[in-house]
């Protein structure tokens, strides 16, 4: 199945993927009907139980009163039997109607998501179009300028006032926000501490990831990596190595 457009190729639209399984509401309902099922065959085994000490029973009995009763008994089990046929039908009916309803719900879906996939990328492809033939390549250039231009303003306005937040976080509130700074491509490390206490409980090889994120050299320690980043940050702290400990001085 695919969705075409005049002038450009696109997509084929694809059913990927298992279909889901049926709701949690219409398994319950399944199972109650078989456990209800199943409690009439076990009264229909015990009807069966019955009916053989009944035959047994007859033995020495009447032969006409013999007959009437294993008529009776008979009557019963082919009621019985026409029960459980009947049963049987509806638990196959209910799941076939569960399983069809839960696959178009499913396939409908799936079919809706892609085709607005594929509408999205159709209408891109065709702005992208006509912003070619009607913007000369030069405008269009200038343009692409303006909009990188902007960007680094707003990435070094931003930066530039999370140092200025930083630089005022003080020593006795180690659980003072730190603020975030944006790497080049406008997004913020997913390493970087929410706090103080975060930032200098950092392990080595996430104090390196860190640094790396921003484009800074990881040096060989975790004191020296700590302190680069308070550096770039602008947090006014440096961590001092000792023997057995960490000391933290302004």
């Amino acid at each position: 199945m695919s969705v075409a457009n005049s002038g450009l190729n696109s997509p084929t639209l694809s059913l990927a993927g298992t279909v889901a399984p049926p709701n949690m509401d219409g398994v319950i309902e399944l199972m109650d009907v078989l456990k209800r099922t199943m409690d009439q065959l076990g009264g229909t085994f015990e009807t069966l139980g019955q009916t053989t000490q009944a035959v047994e029973q007859l033995q020495g009995e009447p032969a006409l009163d013999s007959v009437q009763q294993i008529a009776a008994l008979r009557k019963h089990l082919v009621l019985q039997d026409r029960r459980q046929n009947a049963k049987m039908d509806e638990i196959k009916r209910l799941l076939k109607d569960v399983l069809q309803e839960e696959i178009v719900e499913h396939l409908q879906g799936q079919i809706t998501q892609q085709i607005e996939s594929i509408i999205d990328e159709e209408v891109e492809a065709q702005v992208q179009a006509q912003l070619a033939y009607h913007i000369p390549p030069t405008l269009q250039q200038t343009v692409a300028n303006n909009q990188q231009q902007l960007h680094d303003v707003q990435y070094s306005l931003h930066n530039a006032e999370a140092r200025r937040a930083n630089g005022q976080l003080r020593s006795n509130n180690l659980h003072g926000t730190l603020h975030p700074l944006y790497k080049r491509d406008g997004s913020v490390s997913e390493h970087f501490p929410k706090d103080l206490t975060g930032l200098l409980t950092l392990d080595g090889d996430t104090a390196a990831k860190l640094l790396t994120d921003y484009a800074i050299d990881p040096a060989d320690s975790r004191e020296k990596n700590l302190n680069k980043f308070m550096n770039f940050a602008n947090v006014g702290y440096q961590v001092v190595p000792f023997d057995m400990a960490t000391a933290i001085t302004i």
